[in-house]
């Protein structure tokens, strides 16, 4: 099954041609467009799911990742984003170039085929979340960078730049 998480208003356009196109292939049972949820539902999404997939809009650090790695799930991910560094091809989850799609297909075939593998990698996924640093944590590294800068600039020369 799939299940797209997302707006279905944002284009409306695309996705009635989404909707024709899940028609045509007659796969209504296997996948649901639930459109936007509440944080809460979208964790209870992730819970029952086994993979995450969002190999479109390269985007900086992506919470989205994140939250897939703290239920364990592998990820398949855009290649040329930044948030892909948060996944090891082949061991968390695989880089995926969206023009690539037989390989996004394979990928999911060999999860759903060997599920010893999609075990592994769902470890391997909760283990590299539970590695990443807490909120807190980031919140405490851009506060001492911006006070350290916020220094620099005090004790920098008259003129001078830093």
């Amino acid at each position: 099954q799939l299940t797209v998480l997302g707006s279905v208003e944002r284009d409306p356009v695309y996705v009635r041609q989404v909707r024709r196109h899940i028609a045509a292939k007659g796969w209504g049972e296997q996948v649901r467009l639930r459109g936007l949820l509440s944080q809460t539902e979208v964790g209870d999404c992730l819970a029952a799911s086994h993979v995450f997939a969002m190999p479109s809009c390269p985007e900086g650090y992506s919470i989205a990742y994140q939250e897939a790695l703290s239920h364990g799930l592998p990820v398949l991910a855009h290649a040329e984003s930044d948030g892909a560094d948060l996944i090891e091809h082949g061991v968390s989850g695989f880089h995926l170039h969206p023009q690539d799609l037989p390989s996004g297909a394979q990928y999911l075939q060999t999860l759903t085929t060997d599920r010893a593998m999609l075990a592994r990698m769902s470890l391997a996924a909760r283990t590299h979340f539970e590695r990443l640093p807490t909120w807190e944590q980031s919140l405490a590294a851009a506060a001492e960078f911006l006070e350290d800068l916020g220094t620099r600039r005090v004790l920098a020369p008259e003129g001078g730049r830093l």
